[in-house]
């Protein structure tokens, strides 16, 4: 954590000087105070995966009847097996 600002860029260009390849920064903000998270790896983030389609959402639904009904009766499902 740093309290002040003109420190966080000079602790991030060391990280990157020591071989951090990953280097990251946060704000956190308490009413007029505010503090800086700096975070780094020296691990090299891995490739992401991207799933060339992605699989059907289930939706589900159900149907009003309208009409007196008792309050207990429960109402059918649209997508439930019959």
């Amino acid at each position: 954590m740093v309290g002040r600002k003109a420190n966080l860029k000079l602790l991030m260009s060391k990280a990157r000087k020591a071989g951090a390849s990953v280097v990251k920064t946060t704000e956190f903000v308490q009413g007029q105070t505010a503090r800086w998270g700096l975070a780094w790896s020296f691990i090299a983030p891995r490739n992401k995966v991207l799933r060339s389609s992605t699989p059907a959402k289930n939706h589900h639904s159900f149907m009003l009847q309208v009409g007196v009904m008792s309050p207990f009766v429960p109402l059918p499902c649209v997508y439930c097996s019959a």
